[in-house]
């Protein structure tokens, strides 16, 4: 009985072959890590009542998309025209999409993209007096 239970702990109990480990019957293509970007920390700025958040910023296929969440609780901001205030290093948006409006506009979730992956001086413009100015790296 000794020797029996010796074989099969040095021998393996499936014919001498050790059982693959997790980690190696798991991997496969889909699974391996690509290098990641390093993960966008929102900014924000506040400026007569109102905040500008930007989110998230996505350089994809030539592209570049600024996530932005807009609060406050006087205006309309969903009313604002913030594509033709709004310019990221001197180059205007090609689409500003409202994601969500909540409050009658007072809380607002937008997009804008840019058709160039760009960085530098990001201005949000909802009107002439409500400028914000970001600098992305």
């Amino acid at each position: 009985m000794p020797v029996l239970f010796l074989a099969l702990l040095f021998g393996g109990c499936a014919g001498g072959k050790p059982a693959a480990s997790v980690s190696e019957s798991s991997a496969s293509p889909a699974n391996k890590s690509r290098p990641s970007r390093p993960a966008f920390i929102p900014i924000s700025e506040s400026q007569d009542g109102v905040e500008a958040t930007i989110e998230n910023i996505a350089k994809e296929n030539g592209k570049t998309v600024v996530e932005l969440a807009l609060s406050n609780h006087v205006y309309d901001l969903s009313a604002m025209d913030v594509k033709n205030g709004s310019s990221f290093s001197g180059i205007k948006p090609s689409e500003y999409n409202i994601i969500s409006s909540a409050a009658g506009g007072h809380h607002v979730q937008a997009e804008m993209i840019f058709e160039k992956e760009i960085f530098g001086s990001l201005t949000i413009g909802l009107n002439d007096s409500l400028v914000f100015n970001f600098n992305i790296p």
